[in-house]
């Protein structure tokens, strides 16, 4: 048994080396995300776009990063004192880390759960201006479809941002990812 323990261990390390190989280490992405921004009976629908800059783990995990910017704003009217008043909403920035866990089911499909932490900022402009900025831990849920005989997937997901006293930030996204 001795003499078969040194060249059973060397094929394990190989299997190990070959199958780890196989991962790709790190996705870029782009999507873009229907966000809806809850904040004191306000309740705005600002469309959104942003990066993600994924490291890979192992096949059930990986970490990652996105920064996005509002694609549009979104005008509110309003009245005080019977005076009408306008304010244009947009979503200046949004950036989040976060952990991704999930399971390769058959050749195409990845679903996942995300958790992490996300800062927001949400600009308004009109008579005047002004931008509100929150962090909160962040969750979602999505799934990864892959592309047949490439490293790119397809991507939709639904993400709780901040869920923060009376703000709430939250959206469904669409996107393509590419392994390296």
């Amino acid at each position: 048994m001795k003499g078969h323990l040194l060249p059973l261990l060397f094929c394990a390390t190989l299997a190990t080396t070959a199958h780890a190989e196989k991962l790709p280490y790190i996705y870029l992405g782009a999507n873009y995300a229907e966000t809806e921004v809850s904040d004191e009976g306000l309740d705005i629908d600002l469309p959104m776009a942003y990066g993600r800059l994924g490291f890979v783990v192992n096949e059930m995990f990986s970490l990652e990063l996105r920064y996005g910017e509002g694609t549009q704003d979104e005008r509110v009217f309003f009245t005080v004192d019977d005076d009408l008043y306008y304010a244009d909403f947009e979503v200046d920035k949004m950036v989040g880390a976060y952990l991704r866990t999930g399971y390769q089911l058959g050749d195409y499909f990845y679903p996942y759960l995300m958790l992490g932490r996300t800062e927001g900022t949400l600009r308004a402009s009109g008579n005047g201006s002004a931008t509100a900025k929150e962090k909160d831990i962040s969750y979602g849920v999505g799934i990864d479809m892959n592309l047949p005989s490439t490293r790119v997937q397809l991507n939709i997901e639904y993400m709780q941002y901040i869920d923060k006293g009376q703000t709430e930030f939250s959206g469904l996204a669409i996107g393509i990812l590419g392994y390296f």
